[in-house]
């Protein structure tokens, strides 16, 4: 185990090959055609994860945005609202099974919007909506 706390968790390797190729190749078996990936400096402009993901050979049209400071994934969804055209989806670079859940999320919506959410012990950490029958009334 690397002790090097600057490395993405998206760079670490699951049975010899990163969290994120194997995010984006689950992406690209469910029929997903472009992605745009939201970065810091350090994995920004050839660095990082922008730098080893293009060493990898997709059919997935991949760009970079970049967010400046840390600020939520509100504010990198803003960052990259210029790449953004249609229908979207977000996603972590750690999230293996992206295309999947993202597939169905999708067909669930139908031209409305889909969110995933859980329960869980700490919704304070997270954030909190309400429910009604599987309709989200609000979000906090």
């Amino acid at each position: 185990c690397s002790s090097d706390l600057t490395t993405h968790k998206g760079a670490l390797t699951l049975l010899g090959k990163p969290l994120v190729i194997r995010t984006l190749e689950n992406l690209e078996k469910h029929g997903f055609t472009h992605v745009v990936m939201i970065v810091s400096k350090k994995d920004f402009d050839g660095s990082g994860l922008s730098g080893f993901i293009k060493e990898f050979n997709f059919k997935l049209k991949i760009d970079f945005v970049l967010q400046p400071d840390a600020q939520g994934m509100g504010n990198a969804v803003l960052c990259a609202k210029e790449k953004i055209k249609g229908s979207f989806g977000v996603v972590f670079p750690s999230s293996l099974d992206a295309g999947e859940l993202m597939e169905s999320l999708m067909k669930q919506a139908g031209t409305g919007g889909s969110l995933a959410v859980r329960y869980t012990q700490e919704p304070w950490l997270y954030g909190i909506v309400t429910l009604e029958g599987q309709r989200i009334t609000s979000i906090v």
